[in-house]
């Protein structure tokens, strides 16, 4: 009987940390101070870009552009990509671009692929507002998880008030973006995006959602409500 015993294996119970444990490493992540070596910008070199699209193809595979359209969007609209760097590492970005009327009408309703846009040019913006832009998405390196959430919300902070702000956004100001992961349209509904396409729908296989702000004031509520 000894023998059978000792042959026979028992799972051994797994122990959940306790609920103050938790509780207590959820709030030192919350509390963690932003790494004081980072910084926002807008990309200024070539290099940069190419660093951004490597980051992006990883995340979006499929759903990511080719390196020259994504060359040609940052050579057109500059000012489309603001980063978190560290050092000259871009550690998270995120990407919103200003589309033409009939360009964002017709991504939104599924007949033109991500592909084909053309963002409307810096030096246009600065002659005459838009109204129409596209979140092409965000992106965080592996490396800077676990800091806690004041990374990214800072990158949010100051990428997001700073384009509503910006005097190339015209209102009423109409955004799209799309999901490719359930999170992804988790955190857009969050932040009042509404699904107007299913994946189905759409040539890159992703969900559409959008959201129309009549105002700069409208728009900087909206932040504000949701942290920001």
């Amino acid at each position: 009987m000894l023998a059978l015993l000792k042959m026979i294996s028992f799972p051994v119970p797994k122990m959940l940390p306790s609920p103050h444990v938790s509780a207590c490493e959820q709030l030192a992540e919350m509390l963690s101070p932003p790494r004081s070596d980072l910084h926002i910008q807008s990309l200024t070199t070539l290099e940069q870009l190419q660093q951004l699209w490597k980051i992006d193809k990883q995340a979006y595979v499929d759903c990511s552009l080719e390196f020259d359209e994504f060359a040609q969007w940052w050579t057109l609209y500059p000012l489309g990509s603001q980063c978190l760097m560290s050092g000259n590492d871009i550690v998270a970005s995120i990407g919103i671009y200003p589309l033409l009327q009939d360009q964002w009408q017709a991504f939104c309703s599924g007949t033109l692929p991500e592909s084909s846009l053309v963002p409307v040019s810096l030096d246009r913006c600065e002659v005459s507002p838009q109204h129409y832009w596209y979140a092409s998405g965000i992106v965080v390196i592996e490396e800077l998880r676990g800091w806690g959430a004041s990374p990214l919300k800072t990158l949010l902070q100051y990428a997001l008030s700073g384009w509503l702000s910006s005097s190339h956004v015209a209102y009423p100001l109409q955004l799209c973006a799309v999901a490719e992961y359930a999170i992804g349209a988790k955190i857009l509904n969050h932040f009042g995006l509404v699904k107007q396409c299913d994946a189905a729908e759409m040539p890159n296989g992703c969900e559409l959602y959008s959201i129309s702000l009549d105002s700069h004031r409208q728009a900087l509520h909206l932040l504000k409500s949701k942290g920001l």
